[in-house]
């Protein structure tokens, strides 16, 4: 694979940007986004190292996995060409994130890992998240009516 070719690219929600990883500035995974599809001006959104961006579901923050496995967001106006500081999201994690998706309400966050923080030889097992309750939203969600 070429470093400076850009990977992990991800649509905006209304698809006029695309958010993508790339090692094009400093040899480092950053986080980018561009217009979509004409291309131009790239705008950098991360600032220590990232990979995997995510959007929300309005567009108006990016997330990503930053250097230290901790899940991070920023709140971007892409028309205007301004990105918030970068924030932790929902908390840091040590565990080995293998990967994430947002909720579309964006107030949680669905994490994969290989580990938990803290546990002994933690890198050795898989561990699970369980979220309790889910089926009350699917039900309210979705229609019992045949």
């Amino acid at each position: 694979r070429n470093p400076l070719l850009p990977s992990n690219r991800t649509l905006s929600p209304d698809g006029r940007w695309i958010a993508y990883e790339s090692t094009e500035l400093d040899n480092r995974n950053q986080i980018f986004v561009r217009r979509f599809p004409s291309g131009g001006d790239r705008l950098r959104i991360s600032v220590d190292g990232g990979q995997k961006p995510e959007w929300s579901r309005d567009g108006r923050r990016i997330y990503w996995m930053a250097d230290d496995n901790s899940i991070v967001r920023a709140s971007v106006d892409l028309d205007g060409g301004k990105v918030g500081v970068p924030e932790p999201a929902y908390g840091a994690s040590t565990a080995s994130v293998w990967g994430f998706a947002v909720h579309p309400g964006d107030e949680r966050l669905l994490v994969r890992s290989m580990s938990a923080p803290g546990a002994a030889n933690a890198s050795d097992r898989p561990t699970f998240d369980f979220v309790i309750n889910w089926t009350r939203e699917l039900r309210s969600r979705v229609s019992r009516d045949p």
